[in-house]
This record gives C-alpha cells, structure tokens and sequence, in this order.
C-alpha cells in the first residue's frame, strides 16, 4: 500500500475518535500539548508505523502491561492492527465469536472466558494520522456522489450469440438482469436458509475459517477500515447444496478451462461481506474474463479498460505488485474526483438480480454498499485464449490458482485444448524483445489478483 495523505481534520465525520486521536495536522493549532515523547520513553524516537510493528512482536500480556505505564501507550496498545493479526494468526483454524473490537475478541478467545465489554478512555493530546486515518475511513460514510454515475449498458433476454458479438469480442462490460432472478437461490438464500444448510462450515475469509453464525456476528458488531469478508473457493465442495442453487449463465457458459478437469487452476467463489467490504483495484488472474452475479444486497462497481490505469494506482513494471491506498474508502477520499478529469471509467451500482460481465484484464474495483452476497467466475473462451496463453507462457511465477502447478500450466492447458479441442489455435507468438520500462505495453504491466467482487 502507499503512503497515505495526510488529514488535518475529520471532514463530515461527527463523532470524536474513541481514545482522543487527532490528526497530526492538528498538532499545529492545539492548545494541547503532545502526550507523545513523554508517554512513550525511548520509543519516542520511532515512527508510529514502525511503534506498531514493534508492538506487534510483544505478546498480549505485555501489551496489557504497557497500557498501565503511560496515556500515549494506552492508546497506541489498543490500536486495533496488533490485535486483529493475532486473532487472524492464533484462531484462523478454530474460529472465533467477535465482540466489540479485536482486543476484547482476542483477549475473550486467548483466556476463553467472556468478559464485560470495556468503554474507551479518551486522552487529549495524541496526534497521528497513523492512528487516526484507519478509525476516519471505518467511520466515514459512503458518499452519494461515489454511487450517482451509472453507465453500463443493461439487457434483457440477451442471446448467447448477441452477447458474443457486441460485448466479449469488443470487450465491452454489460450486466445481464434477467438471469440471476431466474436461479434457486434467488428465492432461497437468506441467513435462516444458509446457516440450515451449511450448519458448522467453515468458510474463508481473508486467514480465518468462520461459521456463517461466527461471520455473521462480525459483521453485526466490526467497524472497521477494511471489514472481512468470506470469499471461499470451495463452498460447493463443503456445502454442495450452495452449488447446486446456482447455474452459469450461458452467456458465459464455455470455460476451456474445464478441458483439465479437476487439475483446472480455481474458478468459482462464493462472496459474502458488509457494507463497505469490497476488493481493492486489480485484474482477474491468468488473464481471465469473468462474472459477478448478486444474490443479495448492492455493490458499486469501477472499471478501466486495460489500457487505462486507474488514478491512485501504480503497477509495478513487471505487474506482480501494484501499490494503491490502503483501503477502498480511502481511494474514494483522495481520487475519486479524478476519475472526472481525465477518461472516464465504467461505473454502476450492481444490485440484487443482476450479473456483470468483466472481460479480460479490465481493472475493477468494488465496494458493497449493503451486506451483500453473490457468486463469481473466472472463465476462458476462444475469444481470450490467445491472451490467456501467451500470459501463462510468459508470466510463470504470476499464474495464479493451482499452487505449485502453476509454472506447467501453459503446457498442460494447451496439450489438454489439442487433445480435446482440436479445432483451437493454440499456437502463438514468441515472446518479443523487452522494450525499456517506460515504454511497456499495458498488457504487461497489469496487475491481477483473487479478488473480490
């Protein structure tokens, strides 16, 4: 992630941080003096950032210890980052009921006993954007004007062939609104009828393992910059109910991927999150289009084509990286404005009912505006295997969804599309000269990524 900008002030937000946080921009017209070099001793001289990585080494105990000796360190000892990673770390496997913040969620599942939720204390005198930036973005409200602008196009009873012709081959996005309304879980899926079926699943999100009821809990009860969410490539392994409540559109219906049968690199996600979860800007890995169909709630979608890369973000030459603000919120914040100065970007609000089509290496970004559930895929057609092909011959250490396979999986696909698809090209070019950074194609700087949608 970058560097964040700094803030002198909390904007719209009405309420004050819960341990007295200000902005550092503040420090200029206080009255109040720094509680800082006094209240942290010889670590004073390090950088917030790096105090919360030191601070992050020590155990739970310690932690504890240290919110007794000073106001600077009781403030920085709840930050919640420390407490979040260990929870992921210690509990990923065995899950955890959240409650109230991440220390109490620890500190509850580490001495397995409840405990009685604690109020914050409120100290004057703290100014960090480090500390503040993450409690502003939790609490900052979704703006109207990030939702207004919609213009992708919509259709209805779009044929196979229709959709072939005037959205896939120009790589173009369109959302379908008749297709997903037609599938079971349209009528089925709420909490009452998932946690029936599912009963004591464990789904992924992000490096924890929850129940629905777990994840539900988190979500009634987290405010926080970058909410989790479940995005699990096996739900309809571990719940096969879920898989079979759903069909592909056949819009989208050929994947050549399928030629490999089980050995095919991950396809398929169920996505499950709060309001403001979301993925963060990238493109779909091994250079697949995709869909993304709502089941349940609303999502504000972004898209750039592949030769436009959207403000704020920068790839790195070879696309393995990509640095970008650290949350979605705060991309809105700072760069949202300047999608209306230079081209502008496909944009919607995806709701219920509705499946969006992504073609190939397109960036996107996506932010639920409700508590939202959908489904997505990753496909490959004759139109995009040329791409998807030279991508998995030229960018081994970037294939992404097969493990340690993914270094073979040119030679694997191609060999599997000339024994069963034979009528497929599948040669192509040999890859051309490396031309100076500054002059590389968009192709070749693109960063992808599972993300979610």
């Amino acid at each position: 992630a970058m560097k964040r900008k700094s803030v002198h002030d909390a904007g719209a937000l009405h309420a004050a941080h819960p341990y007295g946080v200000q902005p550092c921009g503040n420090l200029f017209t206080s009255s109040q003096p720094s509680i800082r070099e006094h209240g942290l001793g010889q670590f004073r001289v390090l950088p917030d950032e790096l105090l919360l990585q030191v601070l992050g080494e020590f155990d739970a105990l310690l932690l504890n210890q240290l919110a007794a000796c000073s106001r600077a360190f009781y403030i920085f000892t709840h930050h919640e980052e420390p407490w979040k990673s260990w929870t992921l770390r210690d509990f990923a496997e065995t899950g955890f009921t959240f409650r109230q913040d991440w220390r109490h969620t620890y500190l509850q599942r580490w001495r397995r006993a409840s405990m009685q939720p604690a109020s914050p204390r409120a100290f004057a005198g703290l100014f960090s954007d480090t500390l503040f930036q993450p409690w502003m973005y939790a609490m900052m409200h979704i703006q109207a004007a990030w939702t207004a602008r919609d213009n992708i196009d919509r259709r209805y009873n779009l044929s196979a062939a229709e959709f072939v012709e005037q959205y896939e081959k120009p790589g173009k996005p369109v959302i379908l609104t008749d297709v997903v309304k037609t599938w079971p879980c349209f009528a089925k899926w709420n909490w009452d009828y998932l946690r029936e079926k599912c009963k004591d699943t464990r789904f992924a999100a992000r490096a924890a393992k929850l129940t629905l009821p777990e994840f539900q809990a988190y979500m009634n009860e987290a405010k926080e910059e970058m909410p989790l969410y479940i995005f699990d490539r096996d739900f309809a392994t571990k719940c096969p109910v879920l898989g079979q409540d759903y069909s592909v559109p056949p819009q989208f219906g050929e994947d050549l991927f399928s030629v490999l049968g089980k050995d095919r690199p991950d396809y398929r996600w169920i996505i499950i999150g709060a309001s403001r979860s979301g993925s963060a800007w990238h493109v779909d890995p091994n250079f697949t289009s995709a869909w993304n169909g709502v089941v349940r709630g609303k999502k504000k979608w972004l898209l750039y084509p592949p030769n436009q890369i959207p403000p704020g973000v920068f790839p790195s030459a070879d696309g393995a990286e990509v640095t970008q603000p650290v949350s979605i919120c705060e991309w809105f914040f700072n760069y949202y404005k300047q999608t209306k100065a230079g081209p502008r970007p496909l944009e919607c609000v995806l709701s219920e009912g509705e499946v969006l089509f992504i073609p190939s290496r397109w960036w996107h970004l996506v932010l639920n505006l409700t508590e939202s559930i959908a489904i997505t895929q990753n496909f490959v057609t004759p139109r995009n295997l040329q791409s998807v092909l030279r991508f998995l011959r030229d960018k081994r250490e970037q294939v992404a969804g097969c493990g340690k396979d993914g270094a073979t999986l040119f030679e694997r696909f191609r060999a599997a599309l000339n024994e069963h698809r034979p009528e497929l090209d599948t040669s192509i070019p040999e890859p051309r000269k490396k031309e100076p950074a500054k002059q590389l194609a968009v192709e070749e700087t693109a960063h992808f990524s599972f993300g979610f949608g």
